[in-house]
């Protein structure tokens, strides 16, 4: 478990997860598809933490391209309904907990082969904005611009921001209890959004202007 922790850490901070060249304009296949759908989430104890596919799983094979961009698409653009889940789970093979970052607590792990999920409209809002790093969700600044990434997520979720003279934004200790658990939970929401969610393939393009991957009509 702590080898994997390494690994991922040394992953999130490697430079050559940034392409120099950034792909404006893919196609996406039934290959990649059900290549998304195999893979396995882990999590990175850099910063706050943050959900990462696992390294020793992300060997695209023979006839597989550009597994990272897929991976984006199907974040911009697959659809999942909430509701209760059953998932394939994976993520026994990594022990019974995760570190969750820095001077922080653990994760449990599920022991079940077949586990559930409630997966909420939070979560598809929260995915729908996630900052990516490669095959990862980026711990430093997961979903927006902001390091304290409360306030990137009180934004996605329509929670007012309350700040001090000083212009520093307070928080109640249940908003930030939400914000927390929340998190922790994309764990498993992006699993489960990466087994479940709907997606066909086609020609897609990015949109510079929102950072964002779009079908092409």
């Amino acid at each position: 478990m702590k080898i994997l922790s390494l690994v991922l850490s040394a992953l999130l901070l490697t430079p050559a997860l940034v392409a120099a060249q950034p792909v404006t304009s893919f196609d996406l296949t039934d290959v990649q598809i059900a290549k998304l759908r195999t893979l396995t989430v882990a999590w990175a104890p850099v910063e706050a933490g943050a959900p990462c596919i696992d390294p020793g799983e992300d060997d695209m094979g023979p006839g597989i391209v550009g597994l990272t961009t897929a991976f984006e698409i199907l974040l911009d653009n697959g659809e999942l309904k909430a509701g209760y889940y059953r998932w394939q789970n994976r993520m026994q093979k990594y022990g019974e907990e995760f570190a969750v970052g820095e001077g922080r607590d653990v994760i449990r792990i599920p022991q079940r082969a077949t586990e559930s999920f409630d997966f909420t409209d939070d979560h598809l809002a929260l995915l729908r904005r996630v900052n990516t790093n490669g095959l990862c969700i980026d711990p430093k600044r997961p979903y927006g611009d902001m390091t304290y990434f409360y306030i990137d997520m009180a934004e996605i979720l329509g929670v007012p921001v309350t700040r001090d003279a000083k212009g520093q934004p307070q928080f109640t200790s249940e908003q930030t209890s939400r914000f927390e658990r929340l998190h922790r939970e994309m764990l498993f929401a992006l699993q489960v959004f990466l087994q479940m969610a709907e997606i066909k393939p086609g020609h897609f393009v990015m949109n510079s202007k929102v950072r964002k991957w779009e079908r092409s009509q």
